[in-house]
């Protein structure tokens, strides 16, 4: 039998707490089989519910003998050499450790007090008296002392002023502090310079970055063909309420459920679109039932991590292991997620329903100028048209004949476009060709139908399919598929309804094997498909016998397309009819329009075509197309639209437990509600009988009493101000999860936070201008010995900087960094063929094109980010992939990011902006290394980047052509021809620019 004593040799003197000590013994090595899950528990034992403790066991012992472990049936199972008694069973993967028996055992002989697991008791301030607590003093360095001081460390010094501007800076903006900062600081304090910190529009981006990165927001849909998509303006709304310090409990409740108050604002629907960053499926297999179960899912998993820091989906197909949430708890959560109008799936529009349209500020001075414009430019034309009323006459006198006496050809546009699914709209264009809107399926059959009101006296001969170039992406192409060609497997044509047979005339452009001879059979897996690279291609289809159409005859050209590819559909078409006289007269072309009003005889629309097809008017024309081209622009320009929550109308959509997870194995209905064992008696009593919504949760998610959302929330500022959370995973505070290092320290926090009406700024205001942060970052040897990861802050940690900080940081410092607040998302340069390499089948995100310039300086958390092909520069540096939430902040240091930062063209383009600013001064270095880190550099460094610096102006001196190309990065972010005289300099000076931002120094907080 354990021997009880040998507890105190495991040294442990104090009281054994079994939330702290016990349960994650159990939790570790026994809930599998005796825990909350029921599915999996045996011998009915359930060790996480106090009832276990007077349980009788098979062989009538009591698990537990109070102040008697050898008694305890518990500790006989744990120490027995009996095979078929021990627990764990001899070959079970996880076993205890001596010492753990021995902390079991104490428990008992202390008396088996019970506790819940810590983060699912009430947040409660630790008391302190008015004496402990001085007025001089935080309780967060009184509280962070004595947790070091009981752990044996010495706190180390505080560290410099300039060390600690740019280690507050870079924490609450990610940026670095301004030349100007420390001379600001020395003048006003520490506390002026926090505020002007806070107040800085830098400050809401870099809180937006990892709320994004916990938000798992993108610029593309995922999956296989992860198309672009719209979500900009919910990035924004989230940089703008960090700005404004929008209370943390609102920012909550705006985004669970903004759609749901009385008269939402267009802003309260914006904040929605946090629920809408899940991925959507486009696949062509993907099954909608299934990819509805799996956004709901995402939504439940995502909710929990933010603000429960509860694995969740552990229990999608079961109870859950080790956290008391049931199969039944998870269902009901998702119930609230579950009452939108989406399909399931989709991904191929910029924005799936339901969806919001937003004008964006400026439209009504921008539309006002433009409409102002048009009107001004189409009462020039008019007036111009006026003044050629001879030439008009003339020109109608002359068509009139020739349409009496020619062949003619006919553009016209369709009158309707339909699929076997209904109608598709289309835009026709100014040639009477229509640009086809709307999603674009694998396979579809167009119907287009056409109507003669006045019909030519000449037999219908032929018609001219014409796929014309259309502007997809930057690229110009035929289809929207993924090489930009299309496939027609078979055209008809049918006139009042009768199929008329038709016969492909032999062209230039057709392609070996798929000539347009092959459209007009039955076989829709062969047809027609022009060469690679033509840009517009047009194939002749001769009716088999020609045929007079009758006034008011109804036409259809029905277009198939049924290629093994996908989306192999002609996105531009134009249909032209020719009607052949006799004489086979040079036939004249015009529009079915034009031909109707001089049938007709109607003057008013006559006046108008002329004025339209006239030589004489073409600088008019020019002119007035131009402004109805500004005009239609700002529609474009100023308006947007974003993915939103609604909820359906009509009856809810039901949730059902799904039995082991499964979209198509649903078993009992379930109605919204929230985790028992989060909520008081009180809490349950009040929502007992009452519907709930995603207000509901909103309102549950920052009530006082819940225990977890603050605890939660500030766990994660502390991560962002430190680099670990005082729980170091603060996805999972759950019985898994680590425990807090100082919890006391937590929850104090916790209380605070709520109590300052979850004021973000004055939190992280307040924790900034502690002795702790303050700290110097040196660590004695003793110190890391007795605390290797520095989990109770005896120093300030020195860590990495995030992706986003390190590319900001260089384009600021180059003097690069392009400020513009908001907007669409931008591509700077990133290596080629990244995208290509992984491009999904027709995807629009096949092919990447940087941006111009001016985009290529924007910080970093407006890069569009395609979720399949993450921004390389930003992975490396360990950006969350986006295609879940993502709450931690890894961090590691490996040779690919230095390539990166020696290597790619921004960071290039930054060391050459910083060497050309730089490389007219005396004192170059000392002067570069004052703008870079705030301080004057030390001896030992200056003599180093001395003889570099004079070393590469030796090299540079005798090869200019090289001294040229290093100060011309391509692809870079600044296009600059500098004057031979700076060549050289220039040159040298880059060498030791990019020494300095690749400096730990530089690249970490420290």
């Amino acid at each position: 039998m354990l021997a009880v004593c040998s507890i105190f040799a495991f040294g442990v003197a104090s009281e054994i707490k079994f939330g702290r000590d016990i349960l994650p013994i159990l939790s570790d090595n026994c809930f599998h089989c005796h825990g909350p899950d029921a599915s999996t528990r045996e011998a009915d034992l359930r060790l996480d519910h106090p009832d276990f403790r007077s349980q009788v066991s098979s062989s009538d012992a009591l698990m537990i003998e109070l102040q008697s472990p050898q008694d305890s049936e518990l500790i006989y199972r744990i120490t027995t050499d009996d095979e078929i008694d021990a627990m764990p069973p001899p070959d079970y993967p996880h076993q205890l450790t001596a010492a753990e028996k021995d902390l079991i055992a104490k428990w008992i002989e202390e008396g088996a007090k019970w506790e819940n697991h810590w983060a699912y008791e009430p947040v409660t301030d630790p008391e302190r008296s008015k004496d402990e607590v001085k007025a001089e003093r935080d309780l967060i360095d009184l509280l962070i002392e004595e947790k070091a001081t009981a752990e044996g460390l010495t706190l180390a010094e505080p560290t410099s002023d300039a060390i600690w501007a740019r280690r507050a800076a870079l924490s609450l903006t990610g940026l670095p502090p301004q030349n100007d900062a420390l001379k600001t600081l020395q003048a006003n304090g520490r506390e002026s310079y926090i505020d002007h910190l806070l107040s800085s529009p830098s400050f809401g981006e870099h809180q937006a970055w990892a709320w994004m990165e916990a938000a798992r927001y993108a610029d593309t849909h995922g999956y296989q063909k992860d198309n672009l998509r719209s979500m900009w303006l919910w990035r924004d709304w989230v940089i703008n309420a960090f700005n404004s310090n929008m209370p943390f409990d609102q920012f909550t409740t705006e985004q669970l459920a903004g759609d749901l108050f009385q008269s939402p604002s267009e802003s309260q629907l914006i904040a929605t679109g946090f629920q809408r960053n899940h991925r959507i499926n486009g696949e062509a297999g993907a099954i909608p039932e299934e990819f509805l179960v799996e956004t709901v899912v995402d939504r439940v998993d995502t909710y929990s991590t933010i603000w429960l820091g509860l694995t969740a989906s552990c229990s999608r197909c079961h109870d859950h292991k080790y956290d008391p949430l049931t199969q039944k708890e998870f269902f009901e959560l998702s119930a609230f997620f579950n009452n939108i109008d989406e399909t399931g799936v989709g991904g191929i529009g910029l924005t799936e329903a339901p969806d919001l349209e937003v004008t964006l500020p400026g439209y009504e001075e921008a539309r006002s100028r433009a409409l102002q414009s048009l009107t001004q430019a189409e009462t020039a034309l008019a007036t111009a048209a006026g003044n050629l009323t001879p030439e008009r006459e003339k020109w109608i006198r002359k068509m009139k004949e020739r349409i009496d006496s020619s062949s003619l050809i006919l553009s016209s546009a369709p009158s309707e476009l339909s699929t076997d699914a209904g109608k598709k709209p289309f835009k026709v264009l100014d040639d009477q060709s229509i640009e086809i809107q709307g999603s674009v399926p694998l396979q579809e059959t167009h119907y287009l139908s056409y109507i003669f009101p006045v019909s030519p006296s000449l037999p219908l001969s032929s018609i001219r399919l014409s796929a014309l170039p259309l502007e997809v992406g930057g690229k110009t192409v035929l289809a929207k598929s993924f090489g930009g060609n299309f496939l027609l497997s078979t055209i008809e044509l049918l006139v009042d309804g009768k199929k008329i047979e038709l016969e492909a005339s032999p062209s230039s452009q057709d392609r070996a094997g798929f000539e347009a001879s092959l459209a007009t059979n039955d076989d829709l897996l062969d047809g027609w498909s022009p060469p690679e690279g033509v840009v517009e291609a047009d194939a002749d289809f001769a009716l088999a016998e020609s045929i007079n159409l009758k006034p008011g005859s109804s036409v259809q050209v029905v277009l198939h397309y049924q290629s093994r590819e996908e989306q192999q559909i002609i996105a531009r078409p134009r249909v032209r009819f020719q009607f052949q006289s006799i004489d086979g007269s040079e036939p004249l072309e015009l529009t079915s329009n034009l031909f109707a009003h001089l049938v007709e005889n109607d003057k008013e629309a006559l006046k108008k075509q002329f004025l339209e097809l006239s030589p004489s008017l073409a600088q008019e024309r020019k002119t007035r197309d131009t402004a109805a081209g500004d005009s239609r622009s700002v529609e474009a320009r100023y308006t947007a639209k974003t993915m939103v929550m609604r909820e359906r109308e009509g009856e809810e959509r039901g949730t059902f437990i799904l039995d082991r997870g499964l979209y198509d194995k649903p078993t009992d209905q379930v109605f919204p509600s929230v985790p028992a064992y989060l909520t008081t008696d009180e809490s349950k009593v009040a929502r007992k009988g009452f519907e709930l919504n995603r207000l509901d949760l909103a309102k549950w998610t920052t009530a006082p009493d819940n225990p977890l959302a603050a605890r939660v929330t500030v766990n994660r500022f502390w991560q962002q101000l430190f680099g670990t959370g005082i729980v170091k995973t603060p996805e999972d505070f759950g019985v898994q999860g680590a425990r807090p290092t100082n919890q006391p320290l937590l929850d104090h926090l916790a209380v605070s936070f709520i109590e300052s009406g979850w004021d973000v700024k004055g939190l992280l205001r307040r924790i900034v201008l502690t002795d702790a942060f303050s700290r110097s970052s040196v660590r004695a040897p003793e110190q890391i010995e007795a605390d290797p990861y520095n989990l109770y802050l005896s120093s300030y940690p020195r860590r990495r900087l995030s992706a986003a900080a390190i590319r900001d940081q260089a384009l600021m410092i180059g003097g690069l960094l392009d400020s513009t607040l908001g907007g669409p998302s931008v591509r700077p340069w990133q290596p080629p063929g990244l995208w290509e390499a992984v491009a999904g089948i027709n995807s629009n995100t096949a092919f990447y094109e940087p941006g111009p310039y001016a985009e290529r300086s924007r910080r970093s958390l407006y890069t569009l980010w395609k979720r399949s092909v993450p921004p390389p520069s930003l992975s490396l540096f360990d950006a969350s992939e986006r295609s879940v939430c993502s709450v931690g902040e890894p961090r590691t240091n490996t040779p690919m990011q230095a390539l990166v930062t020696l290597n790619d063209p921004t960071f290039v383009s930054a060391s050459v902006a910083l060497a050309r600013k730089f490389s007219d001064r005396a004192n170059a270095v000392e002067e570069l290394w004052l703008h870079t880190f705030n301080e004057v550099i030390p001896a030992e460094a200056l003599e180093l980047l001395t003889k570099i610096h004079l070393k590469a102006l030796e090299k540079y001196q005798d090869n200019q052509d090289l001294a040229y190309s290093r100060i011309n990065p391509k692809n870079g972010v600044i296009a600059w021809v500098p004057v031979n005289s700076e060549i050289t300099r220039c040159a040298a000076l880059v060498e030791v620019c990019e020494i300095l931002l690749n400096l730990d120094q530089n690249l970490s907080i420290h």
